[in-house]
């Protein structure tokens, strides 16, 4: 279960209860692209028209901590952690795992315009310092609204795989 969370985390996929609730619309969680509101009618429609023209009050962005953090020293984050944007409080970390691909500490949490304003790509990335408070610690995060780029593995059955000798071989 917890391999499950990590990995999810790693991968920027939000989870129900966590990130996503009645509440949370696929905009606010970097999945706008799924929506189509061409279709005849669904129920959220026209909220999701209205805030598709109008514009965004959070978002649901992956942030990965500074080198300064130590997984083996420093105490991990769990949820809930301020977020912190050019030392201004914006939100609030929602899940929180070990990347075990990018070797560092990964969080998600959503992030509000410290002016109630709306949460644009170029708030979030552009001239932006982020740091999570972990237990009164400020620690420096790199944030993203896409998934890291992760290594390709094939999945050829392991036809390309050939085992190396470790040892002296000897014939008789």
């Amino acid at each position: 279960m917890l391999t499950m969370r990590a990995l999810r985390v790693e991968k920027f996929i939000p989870f129900w209860a966590e990130e996503l609730d009645s509440t949370t619309t696929p905009y606010e969680v970097g999945r706008g692209y799924k929506v189509k509101l061409n279709k005849e009618y669904f129920i959220g429609k026209f909220a999701l028209m209205r805030q598709s023209s109008q514009g965004l009050k959070k978002r649901l962005v992956h942030l990965t901590l500074d080198d300064s953090f130590d997984p083996d020293e420093d105490v991990w984050p769990w949820g809930g952690e301020p977020i912190f944007r050019n030392n201004l409080y914006v939100g609030n970390t929602t899940s929180t795992a070990f990347g075990f691909t990018l070797n560092k500490m990964v969080c998600l949490g959503f992030v509000r315009h410290h002016e109630q304003q709306n949460v644009t790509p170029e708030y979030i990335l552009q001239n932006a310092s982020f740091e999570i408070d972990i237990a009164g610690r400020r620690v420096a995060a790199h944030a993203s609204l896409q998934p890291p780029k992760m290594p390709v593995v094939r999945m050829d059955g392991f036809a390309s795989y050939r085992p190396k000798s470790r040892g002296i071989i000897t014939q008789k």
